[in-house]
């Protein structure tokens, strides 16, 4: 049953949810099989999947197994699962104006003009009330203003009263949904990726450059981070979305703050590459920022990519003290079955950074990891800590280790040439002697290779660092 798609449903769901399905196939609004109800209660009691014949079992007791019929309980209980999902993803009990624009739209199919207007009262009121100014919100105000609107069928008086106003919540959720589209596709076209041009794109970027909506600062916040990776000169539109994001934190949900965010990070890190002063600075507030303000978390976890850059921006920045603080108060936020591996490694990164060398080794001693890539990084900062010892032994071995290492994972496919740069050049290093000749034509090949990871580090130890 591991791979029937009924434990993949049933592995959505969480321990709220077993308690709202238990009431769900209890009620005889959606169900009366009795057949469903046991299954289910062998699913919510199960630490693994069952095997067919236990299911059954509990299914069936007085009936040997039945293949086919067991196959449409499990089909039955799928449906009756993906049921409870819409009706659970429509999030009736948290957002009360979805219930009462639905309440609108029965009354609307019963032709009752009155009971229609309340609900829609109840529903902008119940909207308004809600913090967040996103693309949801105004779409919820147009829903609004067109059912307003077609309640005048309903009774003898309808007039042009209600137009302009759906036609305006229509237009503002139209520009807000068209910025966020156009800032996916350039970072998507930014990944290399060749996207046919966006429709009424430039008229809604002329209209909001004349200063159109600028109280809402959703669409601000959109067509700032736009001009920010479309613009010859991204830097005016960056400092205004970081205004606009530090007044306007509580109107976005936390999955676009992140979205947005990161296009800035990643404005910070094009200008970084281009040698503009102070960039690494901005990128990290901006991951300091997102620790407190939590949109650098997704699910509640720290990706161990975006632990490891917030680690990085700050040995580059030297705040040690910082770096040793988020290391501690963070690590438990990685995901739990890569939790150690990843927090012994940046630390070990942090006492490299000091010139721990030995607690780095230490901390990278026997450690396994899953990623090859991480495991990459690991075994270049083992090479250089043994180097730093002067423990040219334990660098040989280390040498050897990545070259069989590379030799095997040929799935690195462009990393194993990089790696494999730095295994050969530091060979280089280690046997060089004390002539400025060869020094310098080594510093000249290390200069000169295409693709090479620590090439900084390697051109400090030839020059003498």
């Amino acid at each position: 049953m591991q791979t029937s798609k009924l434990w993949q449903v049933f592995s959505l769901l969480t321990t709220e949810d077993y308690l709202r399905v238990d009431k769900w196939l209890d009620s005889p609004v959606f169900n009366h099989r009795e057949d469903l109800r046991r299954l289910w209660e062998v699913l919510r009691n199960a630490s693994a999947p069952p095997s067919p014949q236990m299911a059954w079992d509990a299914i069936a007791p007085q009936e040997p197994f039945q293949s086919a019929d067991f196959n449409r309980c499990c089909s039955r209980l799928t449906q009756q699962l993906e049921r409870y999902l819409c009706w659970q993803d429509s999030r009736l009990e948290s957002e009360p104006e979805d219930h009462h624009l639905a309440l609108a739209e029965a009354f609307k199919e019963r032709r009752n003009a009155h009971f229609m207007q309340l609900s829609l009262g109840r529903a902008e009121r119940s909207l308004l009330r809600q913090p967040l100014r996103h693309d949801k919100f105004f779409f919820s105000r147009f829903q609004i203003e067109q059912l307003r609107y077609n309640a005048q069928s309903l009774t003898q008086h309808r007039t042009s009263g209600g137009l302009q106003e759906m036609s305006d919540a229509m237009d503002t959720w139209f520009v807000l949904q068209k910025l966020k589209q156009a800032c996916s596709q350039i970072a998507q076209r930014q990944l290399g990726e060749p996207l046919p041009p966006l429709g009424f794109l430039e008229e809604v970027l002329e209209k909001v450059g004349q200063h159109a909506y600028p109280d809402i600062p959703a669409i601000q916040i959109y067509y700032s981070a736009y001009q920010m990776l479309a613009a010859p000169d991204g830097e005016p539109f960056f400092l205004a979305l970081k205004a606009l994001l530090a007044d306007s934190t509580a109107l976005l949900p936390l999955d676009e703050l992140r979205s947005v965010n990161l296009m800035a990070i990643n404005f910070c890190v094009q200008q970084l590459n281009r040698g503009v002063a102070g960039t690494l600075e901005e990128v990290y507030a901006l991951y300091l920022r997102g620790l407190e303000e939590k949109w650098l978390f997704e699910s509640g976890k720290l990706s161990p990519w975006t632990f490891k850059n917030v680690v990085s921006a700050g040995l580059k920045l030297h705040q040690f003290e910082g770096v040793a603080q988020f290391l501690e108060q963070y690590k438990g936020s990685l995901p739990e079955e890569i939790q150690q591996t990843h927090y012994r490694y940046n630390l070990a990164e942090l006492q490299f950074a000091r010139g721990d060398f030995r607690l780095a080794l230490q901390s990278l001693a026997a450690v396994i990891f899953r990623d090859p890539l991480t495991e990459l990084r690991a075994r270049s900062l083992q090479i250089k800590a043994a180097y730093e010892l002067e423990e040219m032994e334990l660098v040989d071995y280390q040498l050897e280790n990545l070259r069989k290492f590379l030799g095997r994972k040929r799935q690195l496919g462009y990393h194993r040439d990089h790696y494999r740069e730095f295994e050969r050049l530091t060979r280089q290093l280690v046997g060089l002697g004390h002539g400025l000749e060869a020094a310098r034509r080594l510093a000249d090949e290390i200069k000169a290779a295409p693709h090479l990871v620590e090439r900084a580090w390697l051109l400090a130890k030839v020059q003498g660092g």
